[in-house]
């Protein structure tokens, strides 16, 4: 709970950080990408529910016109959650992706302000992308198990399984989303793939509470599609650098 405390409020320390080393103009490229990127799925997963829905009238049709106004309205609404579910999905993870070199500028920037012209390691634009697309496969694959996993309990045990499955797999994926957040300091400090993993791995509560942060900031609409990536990293840099000064860089280093 501490650690999830922590991840939590670096979100609050980001935007003094933002305001105090003037890092809205390295905020303005990625935020307004993202934007278009949260857009452009919004539109893909809009025209996807048309087809299907029109589908689904086509197929299944009762007599009882009230009744068939029930299902379809149930339909409806179990599609507009699936819908908003997919889109936290897909956007955490393809804007990560494709805003890495983005994302990982915005970091530099931080911790520059925070320790100064100190370190100086960077990748290249294809590099970033790249190695980002390594740590979000990796998440891609362990949350689509673990919520295959999950479902499995909610079909043995009803009730109660599927809202500890639900909680669990809400806790897993803000881990997985706080360990790409983190990902872009560690990128910039030098740190390998593999050392990153351990890294988060260590730190399981601010990397879940950090990704709360974001999904939070997801739910609002526009605003927070465009805030939730980069505030997001400069969060997550901060949290980062507090854990590196707590003694964890010998540890990241090993790992």
């Amino acid at each position: 709970m501490k650690g999830l405390a922590r991840g939590f409020s670096a979100y609050l320390r980001g935007l003094g950080l933002v305001k105090r080393y003037g890092l809205w103009r390295y905020l303005l490229v990625p935020a307004l990408l993202s934007l278009v990127l949260s857009v452009a799925i919004v539109a893909g997963l809009v025209i996807g529910f048309d087809n299907f829905h029109d589908w689904i009238d086509a197929k299944i049709a009762l007599q009882t016109k009230w009744l068939d106004a029930v299902l379809s309205w149930s339909a409806s609404i179990l599609a507009v959650i699936a819908l908003g579910a997919v889109f936290v999905f897909l956007h955490k993870h393809l804007v990560l992706v494709l805003l890495a070199p983005f994302l990982g500028r915005l970091a530099e920037m931080t911790v520059r302000g925070i320790e100064g012209e100190k370190f100086r390691q960077r990748l290249g634009f294809v590099d970033s992308i790249v190695r980002s697309a390594k740590v979000n496969t990796r998440s891609i694959a362990f949350e689509l198990l673990a919520a295959a996993l999950f479902f499995v309990v909610g079909l043995l045990v009803p009730i109660v399984g599927t809202l500890l499955s639900s909680v669990a797999l809400l806790l897993i994926q803000n881990c997985f989303l706080g360990n790409g957040l983190l990902d872009f300091p560690l990128e910039y400090r030098g740190r390998t793939t593999t050392q990153s993993v351990a890294f988060c791995k260590a730190h399981r509560g601010e990397a879940t509470g950090l990704g709360m942060g974001y999904f939070l900031t997801m739910l609002v609409p526009v605003v927070g599609w465009m805030l939730a990536p980069t505030l997001g990293t400069v969060a997550g840099t901060s949290l980062a650098m507090d854990l590196l000064g707590d003694g964890d860089d010998e540890q990241v280093s090993e790992g």
